[in-house]
């Protein structure tokens, strides 16, 4: 008797039928990386890789339809073919931006200023200052204005991969 009840949940369980995965929801913002057959003669020293940016319009057992702009109509792209695929996380705000923008340039800034402190055996101090730490402390505050700036101007979209799995 439980042997018949356990092999009837078994072919039950089995039977369900088992829901589409789709990679990414539909309308969502997506980054697709293409590789392409030939270089193409105005990247010459490039990797050959085609980006198409858009929205996500349907989803196929084997392909992924991408609506590059609302003017223009979808493009079908093979899932076999497909090298990369990010999803946007969107655009930050511009204070977030200019934050860690801000926060990258701070470091980069400190290590040139120390490393070109009295660059090549003279007097001259990249960034001014007349010790080491004081010259990573001018280039770290120079160059977190200069990113900092630029991040706020020209905020980036973010990207996170999803895997083709």
């Amino acid at each position: 008797m439980t042997r018949r009840f356990v092999a009837l949940v078994l072919t039950l369980a089995a039977a369900t039928p088992v829901a589409a995965q789709h990679l990414v929801p539909m309308g969502a913002r997506v980054r697709v990386r293409l590789e392409e057959p030939r270089r193409q003669a105005e990247r010459r020293f490039s990797l050959s890789f085609l980006d198409i940016r858009g929205e996500v319009t349907a989803e196929t057992a084997d392909s992924l339809w991408v609506q590059p702009t609302r003017v223009t109509g979808s493009v079908g792209i093979s899932k076999a073919g497909i090298r990369t695929l990010m999803r946007s996380r969107g655009e930050p705000r511009r204070l977030t931006s200019f934050f860690f923008e801000g926060i990258g340039g701070a470091i980069v800034g400190a290590i040139q200023g120390a490393v070109f402190y009295h660059a090549f055996g003279t007097n001259f101090s990249y960034f001014g200052g007349d010790t080491r730490a004081e010259s990573a402390a001018y280039g770290a505050a120079y160059l977190a204005a200069i990113a900092g700036t630029i991040g706020f101007l020209y905020p980036v979209e973010y990207w996170r991969r999803v895997s083709l799995d």
